[in-house]
């Protein structure tokens, strides 16, 4: 998180991995890596606005037709009354 005069920038970042394991190997068997950045912002005492964006891939290793890729993007205003 980085507080700015402009608002609050939070990043967060991931990389995991499953590991298959038998007697005669150890293989990879599935990655998942993740990005996330969000912004806060206070527009008045009554007004918030955030923003917020999430990369997110899943690789399968063991099973390619299971690998997937989502995008997120969000707006949200919240005004007090």
């Amino acid at each position: 998180d980085f507080n700015l005069s402009q608002g609050t920038l939070n990043v967060s970042w991931s990389d995991a991995r499953e590991w298959n394991t038998s007697l005669e190997e150890k293989s990879l068997g599935k990655e998942t890596r993740q990005v996330e950045l969000g912004w806060d912002y206070e527009i008045t005492d009554d007004l918030d606005i955030a923003l917020s964006w999430k990369w997110k891939a899943v690789t399968d290793w063991m099973d390619p037709s299971e690998d997937s890729t989502d995008i997120t993007f969000q707006i949200q205003f919240n005004l007090t009354i």
